[in-house]
Order: structure tokens, then sequence, then C-alpha cells
């Protein structure tokens, strides 16, 4: 994960140090790293944020940041270097020089120097930095008071020219006209006061007008630990029938179908197979399975069946906002809706308070896979369909994110059975035969799949 500012001072270091702090005393192997650091040569040497984050990981700050890349001057740290007569670098050398614990650990952290655009290195901003990390998530840390709006906006629109390099779902929609932000940004307004009035305003101005991701601190520690974590990771899988363990995921028959995600602590619970256990008040339910029956709730508590499992799944993985893991004052009121008939029918679920996602069934190669077709669009678009104004053939026109998915039928799948097979510039480069309208496919052979 990448860990940026929208400037100086708005509590990067503080905000990183405390949820390692969280994610280790839950049992999770972290790591930080601080590519360069410049500092005030009177500060005490506890005092620099190389210091802090390796108190918070148990590591040394050398080893945080390279001592070659320390710069005592109060500058940004290529000016720094400048002024005390040091080297010039590049962020390819920043990249370069990163050195994360053997082995990996579950979650490693670089926190960049400064804002979004202050200079990291001769050549590069923050911005830069991350495009060669490509990190998983993108953590935007800005102050909860005035100023910030303009601030986040700002620096997400910065941001994305990331959004080809991070991966997962939990993103976000536009920033106020500035471009995407990345598909996996959180936003943190640190220094939060709930009496304040303009803090409040500014947290809910940004998720609901901008459609972007607000955490808070301090108060959803818990809810930014879960983004960080995110689905646990194949190794952590066992099979259906298999011996429960801490972070571990299985499958659990029900009467009706396979269902998937429950979640449940040693402290308050027996484990059943199917179960996501998890220690220290952290985890999240696993990530996309489908039995023959029902697909999982999420975490989501919905009742399944006007959606079909796969492009239900399919739209889930592909959408930007996880309504799941949305601060109780974030979320919004949920779609699952049908619209059209037959081969016209289109599938619509919800994607934060102002987009939706559009899925399609394809077709199937039968008791394999069955392939859906996604896409993401304004909620105007599907207030349209609603009313009629739009017919269901046109609903993919305009939307973004178009992907065809497969998702594999078999029943004993213990791992994530969602796969990207073609992604879509446009609706002009899909298919006729894949579109609204056109007849279920039965394909006799897998598609070979050409999604980056």
């Amino acid at each position: 994960m990448l860990v940026v500012g929208t400037g100086t001072d708005v509590g990067k270091t503080w905000v990183s140090a405390a949820l390692l702090r969280r994610l280790a005393a839950a049992g999770h192997p972290v790591a930080a790293r601080k590519p360069a650091q410049s500092y005030d040569p009177g500060d005490p040497p506890a005092g620099t944020d190389a210091a802090v984050l390796a108190t918070a990981t148990g590591d040394v700050p050398e080893a945080v940041c390279p001592p070659t890349r320390w710069y005592p001057v109060a500058m940004a740290p290529p000016m720094a270097a400048d002024v005390l007569g040091r080297p010039s670098f590049t962020v390819a050398d920043l990249a370069a020089e990163l050195r994360w614990p053997i082995p990996v650990p579950a979650v490693g952290l670089v926190e960049t120097a400064g804002g979004v655009r202050s200079p990291q290195a001769a050549d590069g901003d923050a911005v830069a930095l991350g495009a060669l990390l490509r990190p998983d998530l993108v953590v935007l840390v800005a102050d909860a008071g005035l100023g910030t709006i303009n601030e986040v906006r700002l620096a997400a629109g910065a941001l994305s020219a990331l959004a080809g390099g991070t991966g997962g779902a939990g993103g976000v929609g536009g920033a106020g006209g500035a471009g995407g932000p990345p598909a996996q940004l959180v936003v943190v307004l640190n220094r939060f006061d709930p009496a304040d009035d303009l803090h409040r305003r500014n947290r809910d101005w940004l998720a609901d007008r901008d459609g972007l991701p607000v955490l808070v601190t301090p108060g959803d520690e818990d809810a930014l630990s879960r983004r960080v974590l995110g689905p646990p990771p194949p190794d952590l899988q066992c099979p259906p029938g298999g011996d429960a363990v801490d972070q571990g995921e299985r499958g659990q028959e029900g009467d009706g179908g396979s269902h998937w995600g429950e979640v449940v602590t040693t402290a308050t619970a027996t484990p059943q197979p199917g179960d996501l256990v998890v220690s220290g008040g952290l985890g999240i339910a696993q990530g996309p399975l489908v039995g023959a029956g029902d697909s999982t709730p999420l975490e989501e508590d919905e009742p399944e069946g006007v959606v079909p499992p796969s492009p239900l799944w399919a739209m889930k993985m592909r959408r930007h906002v996880q309504w799941h893991l949305l601060p109780a004052h974030e979320r919004h009121d949920r779609i699952r809706d049908a619209v059209g008939t037959g081969d016209d029918t289109v599938y619509v679920i919800d994607d934060g308070r102002h987009h939706v996602m559009f899925g399609r069934r394809v077709g199937a190669v039968p008791g394999e896979v069955e392939y859906a077709l996604v896409g993401r669009a304004g909620h105007d678009r599907y207030d349209a369909l609603v009313a009629g104004s739009l017919a269901p053939r046109r609903a993919f026109d305009d939307a973004t994110n178009l992907v065809l998915c497969g998702v594999a039928a078999e029943e004993d799948i213990v791992a994530s059975n969602l796969f990207e097979v073609a992604n879509y510039g446009s609706a002009a480069d899909i298919p006729a035969e894949y579109l609204p309208g056109a007849p279920y496919i039965e394909f006799a052979d897998d598609l070979d799949a050409t999604a980056d």
C-alpha cells in the first residue's frame, strides 16, 4: 500500500504508524518503508518518520529508510540533497532501493514525503513513484479542516494517473471532474472531530458529492484495517471440511446451495466449515466464491435471487465502492434489480451513491463456466432504464470499465472462481453477440482470456 498526503504535516506518519500497530497487534506481519526522508537537523532522532515507523513495526530506522536517503534539511528530499551537495537521484533509484523482509509481510506500507505532487526525486513526485511501485491500495491522508475539499480533489485528480496500476475493488468514482482516482483509493481525514460541523460537512461532501470512500481518524480505524487487509490470499484458504485456522476460509454447504463468507471470532463462536476466523477483531470475508446455488452475500446480509450469481459476482468484483466495507454513516441504499425481459434483461447493482454496475448473462460452456458482461455507469442511466427512456439494449452505450468476466461453475472450488476474459474501451468494441438483445450463447469451448 502507498500512503500519500495532500500536503506536509497532515499526519501521514501518525496514521501509518497507528494502522501498522493495530495490524501487528492482531497478528498480521507488517513492514514500512520510507524511500527518502528530509527533516530539520534539530529534530530528535526518535522523531524522524523512519524512527516512528520502525517503532510501530518492530524494525530499525535504517531498514525503513536507507541511511543514504536521510537528508537533515527541511526541504523536499531532492532539494535537500542539492543543498547538502549530495548526488542527485531518480524515482527509479528509490523504487530499486526498496527492500522487504523475508518472508514478505502481509502488509507492506510505503510512505512518501510531503504531498502528492511534492518532489520525491529529481525527476518525479509521489505519483511518479507510485506508478513504479504499482500499489494495491493508495491511502490519501488529509486534514479534516478548512480547505480540505479542494486539496483532496486536486490530489485525487493527480492520483488518477495510477488508475491503471492499482488493483482490486473498493475504489471510487470521479473527483469533482478532475478525473477518476485509482481503483483502490481511500481518503482518510485526520484529526477529525465529530463535534466540529465543518469536519462533518467536509466528510459528507467528499463522500456524497464526489463519491470518494472517506474514513476518519480517530473513529474509523477498524474500517481502515479491513480496507488494508482485503480478501485473504489463496495460501490461507483451506478446502471444505478442513480444519479451521485463524484468517482461514472454507466453503460451507447449506440446504439451499453453497453459502460463503460467514465471519466469526474464536472468542464468540465455534467455527463452522465456510467461516472466516478472525483474531484481534480484524478480518474480512473472502473473495468471490460461487457454488451450485446461491452466491455469497459478501457480508451484506442481502437476499439473493434478483440477480443471478454469475453477473452478480462479476459486478461485485468490478464495482469501485464495496458497500460492506463502508462505515455506517457512508452506506447508501443498495440496488438489486433486473430491467427488461428475456434476452434484453440487464441486471443492476449499486456502486456508491452516484454510480451503478450493469451486468448481462452472455453465455456458458455448460457445466464449466458462465460468462457475464459488466460495466459501470452513472446512476442517471439506471433511472432512465427504470423510467423507460433508455432501452435495455442501449444500457452499455455510455458505460465504462467494460469487462467480460468468467465465473467457473464447479462446486468444489475453494479459491476465487472469478476471472476477467476481455476488457473493452467502449461499447463499440464489444462483440454484438455479447450485448443485450442477443440470444444466450452455448459455447463449445472456453473463451481465450485477453484481459490485461
